[in-house]
């Protein structure tokens, strides 16, 4: 099971991959993992780019769960 700073760092590369990739580097996404140096107290994180997130892993969620088979007797 990976520790707290480990889960850290993973999100805060998928926030810059999703910034990088879905947004062109356009979108405020500042790293929440402590390694802000630059602005430590102007915390600014993109709306779309957290909604991006959410809907990508609802859609995942929805689609694995209409592929399990259903155990009811």
């Amino acid at each position: 099971m990976p520790k707290k700073p480990e889960v850290l760092e993973r999100l805060c590369a998928l926030t810059s991959q999703v910034r990088d990739e879905m947004y062109a580097n356009q979108q405020p996404a500042d790293c929440f993992c402590g390694d802000n140096p630059g602005h430590p107290n102007n915390f600014q994180f993109s709306e779309d780019i957290l909604s991006f997130i959410e809907t990508a892993v609802m859609q995942k969620i929805a689609r694995e769960s209409q592929e399990e088979p259903c155990l009811e007797s």
